[in-house]
């Protein structure tokens, strides 16, 4: 029994495998795909950036800021560049993600003061 044919487009992001219909191609070529959800994360924090105003989810585990707001007091996004797109992270996205990167954050005064160093 042979292995069973995957047939769609890897997204360059969350390397998942979607349909030719799921993914927008882009770079210079157009050999670069990105999923639908990956590319309206990217979008929607583009548009945060460029109109000051906040997205009303985290990007990763997608729980809104009303709840987010509820469950802590407080509704704070962290803005990330995170597989290679910008990604608005809750406290504790945007925490699991700075544990996984202590190449990037171990040294800084945020990985001191959360002890991630």
């Amino acid at each position: 029994m042979g292995a069973i044919p995957v047939i769609g487009v890897k997204c360059h992001y969350c390397s998942k495998f979607y349909p030719k219909s799921e993914v927008v191609h882009f770079g210079e070529d157009g050999h670069m795909h990105r999923c639908l959800k990956c590319h309206e994360t990217h979008v929607e924090a583009l548009d945060a950036l460029a109109t000051q105003k906040c997205p009303d989810r985290c990007a990763e585990c997608r729980e809104s800021c009303e709840s987010i707001h509820n469950r802590t007091g407080q509704a704070t996004l962290f803005l990330h560049w995170k597989d290679g797109i910008y990604q608005f992270l809750c406290s504790r996205c945007a925490r699991r993600y700075a544990e996984k990167r202590k190449d990037i954050f171990g040294h800084t005064r945020f990985g001191y003061e959360t002890k991630i160093s």
